[in-house]
């Protein structure tokens, strides 16, 4: 233990001698063995990805963008938008390249001699580094060396939800398109177990299921070239945002493939999260009524495929929903007006930021929060006053 202290803190070492004390001597030893070698030989992303790449390619700079409110409320209310800066900050688009590099592990970590990265600061640490230094990094350190592949491939990932997937998962695929190392022979490496959305949506942006690899948890390789496009981590309180380009560049690639007339769905969509479990709206049916007066038809984006999602939110002109998942969708939109239904106490601009930077109109309609304490705030459902929201729709309409 005393070895242990000069390079764990103390509070680890007080955690160890509970286990000890409860469990043994055995799972204190392995307990600090793990600790060891994620202290020793574990390099976060921030630490790791820049110091430790053997090349690194700027695609793009970091930008600002500018964002602004001309809705109906005067003024804006100060908690969504008054206080949002007028510019906001994009991330600089970067490649980072690895020579003989392993690769372990659904969840990866990169494996560079004794030095172990972890490339995306969203990858959980239990799945990644420390599932695999006590299952398959003694294999994977005495076998690498005889399974290198003479490939360059791509790690690509990111939060895999429907909201997070375009920004921090399809808009890397835009830095390896505009780079010089992408060849016909490249693998793309993506995360395991992928759903059927995510496949569709990587097939629309030009890469098939034959142009992707997926690891799982134990699979383990060295190849001549690994390549990792720069994080897009989104943040749902504020910057920095993925910048129009990229996100231009995904709408574009996927509406070559898309033909939005074909679509079942009206010009006006009510955007619903019946299918969720948090952030529903409780007078739904009473919504839905007054909307359908205005000709607004009612989707719940859940219940179809990915193309068909893109086809409905392509063709809109008109986009009303509550803030969730499904509003993404409006990335697919280019003249459109969004007028998302928010409680009082919501802190998040995402969709506001996100309509700016897609050149859409944005508006908002505030809620009655349902009180539940068994649910944070910002996931409460909600009452819509349906007043204020035909006052705010007739304004559009």
């Amino acid at each position: 233990m005393l070895f242990v202290s000069k390079y764990l803190p103390h509070e680890q070492i007080s955690k160890l001698r509970q286990i000890y004390r409860k469990d043994g001597l055995e799972k204190s030893v392995v307990a600090i063995k793990k600790k060891l070698l994620q202290l020793l030989l574990y390099k976060s992303f921030s630490a790791g990805i820049k110091t430790h790449a053997s090349h690194i390619h700027d695609i793009e700079d970091a930008g600002t963008h500018r964002v602004n409110y001309d809705g109906i409320h005067s003024p804006p209310h100060p908690s969504l938008i008054q206080h949002h800066p007028e510019r906001v900050a994009t991330f600089s688009i970067d490649l980072y390249e690895f020579d003989q590099c392993g690769i372990v592990g659904g969840y990866p970590c990169l494996c560079t001699g004794i030095t172990w990265i972890r490339p995306f600061p969203g990858a959980p640490l239990e799945r990644s580094f420390i599932r695999a230094i006590s299952h398959t990094a003694q294999v994977a350190i005495s076998n690498l060396a005889n399974q290198t592949c003479d490939d360059t491939v791509f790690l690509v990932s990111g939060n895999e939800g429907y909201a997070h997937w375009p920004s921090e998962v399809l808009a890397k695929f835009r830095s390896i398109e505009k780079s010089q190392l992408n060849k016909k022979s490249s693998k793309i490496i993506v995360p395991p177990s992928l759903n059927d959305w995510q496949e569709e949506s990587l097939e629309l942006i030009g890469y098939p299921s034959e142009n992707v690899c997926q690891f799982d948890e134990i699979d383990q390789s060295v190849f001549d070239t690994v390549v990792i496009p720069s994080t897009s981590e989104l943040l749902w309180t504020g910057p920095p945002y993925v910048s129009p380009q990229e996100l231009k560049w995904i709408r574009r690639q996927v509406l070559s493939e898309i033909d939005g007339h074909h679509t079942q769905h009206g010009k006006r969509l009510f955007v619903s999260r019946a299918d969720a479990n948090k952030r529903n709206i409780i007078n739904q049916d009473a919504v839905a009524d007054l909307l359908s007066q205005f000709g607004i038809d009612m989707i719940i984006p859940g219940n179809f495929s990915y193309s068909e999602q893109v086809a409905a939110f392509s063709n809109a002109e008109l986009i009303i929903g509550p803030h969730g998942a499904g509003l993404t969708n409006i990335m697919y939109s280019e003249n459109a007006t969004v007028i998302e239904l928010l409680t009082e106490h919501s802190k998040n601009k995402h969709y506001y930021v996100l309509s700016n930077l897609l050149g859409l109109q944005y508006e908002y309609v505030w809620c009655e929060k349902k009180e539940d304490t068994h649910m944070e705030s910002r996931h409460s459902d909600m009452t819509v006053d349906t007043e204020r929201l035909e006052a705010v729709v007739s304004h559009y309409v």
